[in-house]
């Protein structure tokens, strides 16, 4: 298989372990051509925390942006969220706003979010999190499977999101 890494051609070999493997890379890719055709998918993050029930939250919004209005008749399903180990993240109005769509005719769609800690504090935890900033939003096109959207982060959103894992480890150790 040939893939581009940072611009350049890169040669990689394929195991014969799993006969499925170019299958699913293939159906997976087609599945994100055809999202980007439709959408965009983005994370915006507050620039403050709030507390909610004595718990320290940073705000934020999963933003899909239809890429062309004109003649747009594609609806967009967000259908579930992902955090990570030490990362919570969870809709603003509770789970019951999911799934939230982005209809036809509409440009954009800000869903509320909420970043918590998961409150594992423990050493094992902070040290050996190796995905704590790979989250995700979970995305469907009529008449196709869910799809997983990773959250592109900026250095500044990995520094206010690990402050929300500092304070609540703080606080609570």
């Amino acid at each position: 298989m040939v893939a581009t890494v940072n611009g350049r051609s890169t040669r990689l070999r394929l195991e014969q372990d799993d006969p499925t493997l170019l299958r699913r890379l293939h159906v997976r890719e087609c599945a994100q051509q055809r999202l980007d055709r439709v959408a965009t998918v983005r994370l915006e993050l507050a620039e403050r925390p709030v507390r909610i029930h004595g718990a320290s939250y940073l705000p934020a919004a999963v933003v899909l942006t239809r890429r062309q209005l004109r003649g747009a008749t594609t609806p967009v399903h967000l259908v579930d969220l992902g955090g990570s180990v030490l990362l919570t993240l969870v809709p603003r109005q509770g789970r019951g706003a999911l799934p939230a769509l982005l209809p036809a005719g509409r440009r954009v769609l800000r869903f509320p979010v909420l970043f918590g800690s998961t409150q594992r504090c423990d050493g094992h935890a902070l040290g050996q999190s190796s995905q704590t900033f790979l989250l995700s939003a979970y995305v469907r096109l009529p008449g196709h499977p869910t799809q997983r959207q990773i959250l592109a982060l900026t250095r500044q959103d990995r520094a206010a999101l690990q402050a929300v894992i500092d304070r609540a480890c703080h606080t609570s150790g």
